[in-house]
């Protein structure tokens, strides 16, 4: 019987990207699928990304099985087809087993509107992993929260028209919500977009000494910001300090499909 083994993939902060083999094999699909990551070299922990995992049998020349947790997939220590028994897992296993990014960070999409952030935020908060989530955005709320079936998350819009002018963003009580939302919320996700809102109404220093509180808030309580960041809107200068405060997971899903159809 021919057995499986696997491949981990990691992007390094230069664009970079590197593969490590596993040197064990394994009888089953699945075996293959939810082993623990190969330990790497030790400069991926502090410069690497994981970006995705290929399992294949010996004697193939086709990949058995593709992962990648900007897919909306993930490697958990649960059959890929059996989610539901995450249910029965207690939170460090939940940690270990059912999120696909690193606690205490903040990622960026740049992204023309809310999409891939979104659907990374809904994966982990309404998918198999269930981790309690906020939601906040200057978009129209009802449509935001119709268009991603938000209805039973918590959600904040912090920009909107009424009938005598529009109510303005507050970056003191978004910061209030946020810390709020945290402490009673250890090991949560917070989506977030429209920041160029944030900048126009309050000042670009105001709103990175906004953020920068933020990310100290999300690394305190071992959480994860997403935030989807339209480039258009920023000058670049604007648009390269924000990004120093997050990492900016744009091109892993195009990297990785790419580097698929290289090898396979």
């Amino acid at each position: 019987m021919h057995r499986y083994s696997f491949q981990d993939f990691y992007i390094e902060t230069d664009g970079d990207v590197v593969s490590v083999y596993a040197e064990d094999e394994y009888v089953s699909l699945a075996g293959a699928e939810t082993a623990d990551r190969i330990a790497s070299p030790p400069r991926l922990d502090d410069h690497g990304i994981f970006i995705g995992r290929i399992i294949f049998q010996k004697g193939d020349a086709v990949a058995q099985s593709i992962l990648s947790p900007f897919a909306g997939l993930d490697l958990s220590g649960a059959s890929t087809s059996n989610h539901n028994d995450l249910s029965g897992l207690d939170l460090e296993d939940r940690e270990l087993d059912a999120i696909p990014l690193e606690w205490c960070s903040c990622y960026s999409i740049l992204e023309p509107r809310p999409k891939r952030g979104i659907e990374i935020f809904c994966d982990l908060v309404s998918g198999h992993a269930h981790f309690q989530g906020l939601w906040i955005t200057g978009e129209n709320r009802k449509d935001f929260i119709t268009n991603n079936n938000l209805s039973k998350i918590q959600g904040y819009q912090f920009f909107s028209e009424k009938q005598d002018g529009f109510i303005e963003p507050d970056l003191q009580e978004i910061n209030w919500l946020i810390n709020e939302f945290l402490s009673s919320n250890l090991h949560s996700v917070i989506y977030f977009d429209s920041l160029n809102i944030l900048i126009v109404k309050n000042g670009i220093e105001n709103v990175l000494k906004f953020c920068n509180n933020v990310k100290d808030s999300i690394v305190m309580n071992d959480s994860i910001i997403i935030t989807s960041i339209n480039q258009e809107k920023y000058e670049k200068e604007t648009l390269n300090e924000l990004l120093n405060n997050s990492i900016n997971i744009t091109e892993v899903d195009v990297i990785f499909e790419d580097l698929m159809k290289g090898i396979y």
